[in-house]
């Protein structure tokens, strides 16, 4: 439900919530790829470690682009509910950002902030683990194992800045994200499509598989008779439908050209 009134910046120092303690992803509702329309999903929310009061308000903001921001109550920190509305972002193009807000009780200066969050593309984050490492000068490393679902492994001298980029900072996932996605695939196709029926439901590939067969339903029924030039293209445009929505293209162009208009 949207709420009547924006929260404003606490005068008092307002505790900024960790990227770990909340992300979001969106699921399209469109009926075509040129449609903007989307739910959002609070996928982790943790802020035992904060002390908020339980009565304290919990307010959603939402944007695509510097336009038509939507604010969304929650409910309170003891009792709180997902989104509900549909939000129409078509004609803009843009990736959809989420920040979340905490204030007293009937008072519209905060108590608790997160940055702005760059929403991932529907259950992607499910499918993508982050980890953390010691990995001298690396930054990161993508990571797939039999028993465990992939991930990508952080450096963990800079924990804090990588982890809010990782999720935030869509130029820096458009760098990363695709290749993993990629990679993910030729994985599976290479290995005989192993764990992708639904006995192997819990294993990492099933959940791909089943994300594949949403995502591209008619390449994928026949991908298992094909050979590895097929794969190659198949895993492609799978990595191409999961990162359509964030226009990383673009958004890596428009960063390119503002640095050097700026230098």
């Amino acid at each position: 439900m949207a709420i009547k009134h924006q929260f404003t910046m606490s005068p008092y120092d307002a505790q900024i919530i960790h990227h770990d303690h909340f992300s979001a992803y969106s699921i399209f509702k469109g009926q075509d790829e040129k449609d903007n329309i989307h739910s959002i999903v609070i996928s982790d929310l943790e802020l035992d470690s904060y002390n908020f009061p339980e009565d304290a308000e919990l307010q959603l903001n939402i944007k695509c682009g510097k336009n038509d921001m939507k604010y969304v109550d929650l409910g309170t920190v003891g009792s709180w509910s997902q989104p509900a509305e549909i939000y129409d972002f078509s004609g803009i193009n843009k990736s959809i950002e989420v920040k979340l807000c905490v204030n007293p009780a009937g008072k519209s200066e905060y108590i608790g902030y997160s940055s702005w969050r760059t929403c991932w593309e529907s259950d992607q984050k499910a499918l993508i683990k982050t980890h953390y490492e010691d990995l001298g000068q690396i930054t990161w490393i993508f990571k797939i194992e039999t028993d465990n679902f992939p991930s990508i492994i952080l450096n963990e001298k800079k924990s804090e800045l990588l982890g809010s980029l990782i999720k935030q900072n869509k130029n820096w996932q458009g760098q990363i994200l695709p290749q993993c996605i990629y990679n993910g695939y030729m994985h599976i196709a290479k290995n005989g499509f192993a764990n992708t029926i639904p006995e192997c439901d819990g294993a990492w590939e099933y959940a791909w598989w089943q994300k594949a067969e949403e995502l591209l339903p008619d390449d994928t029924k026949d991908i298992t008779d094909m050979d590895e030039a097929d794969f190659h293209i198949w895993a492609k445009n799978l990595a191409l439908k999961f990162c359509s929505q964030h226009k990383y293209l673009d958004n890596f162009i428009d960063w390119i050209d503002g640095d050097k208009n700026n230098g």
